[in-house]
């Protein structure tokens, strides 16, 4: 299914989204690609899960980029408690951790897409382009 037919944005709104990654440059790269697409809009960032899921209820994202290993709470966690409390966001996994089962485990938690986030730009900058 696309993204298109899962996120529900009113004709000529944009596409909401809050970055949650322990790593201020790789937030920073993201909250760059994401500006230079017009029908984007960073409307938050947090550098860990805590921060994450308090700027998901806050500013209602139709889509996150969620790190899977951060200090306090990890992606994993973020996953289950948006699962678990029925939260209506599309969350893009990017991960550091190569390692196939921990992008698979996170799909089985809800997560919409998982990208190896050292080997996989090229194809998360074209599911951005496509939201």
């Amino acid at each position: 299914m696309t993204a298109k037919k899962l996120i529900r944005v009113r004709p000529g709104k944009k596409v909401r989204i809050v970055v949650i990654d322990n790593s201020a440059v790789i937030r920073d790269a993201l909250i760059c690609l994401c500006a230079s697409l017009p029908r984007l809009d960073v409307v938050g960032q947090a550098q860990d899960g805590i921060q994450g899921l308090e700027a998901i209820r806050r500013l209602r994202p139709d889509v996150i980029t969620l790190d899977i290993r951060m200090p306090r709470m990890g992606g994993m966690e973020v996953l289950k408690t948006i699962k678990e409390k029925e939260i209506r966001c599309l969350a893009i996994v990017l991960s550091g951790v190569a390692e196939r089962f921990y992008l698979q485990k996170c799909l089985a938690l809800g997560a919409w897409l998982a990208f190896d986030k050292l080997t996989q730009i090229d194809e998360l900058i074209q599911v951005l382009k496509s939201l």
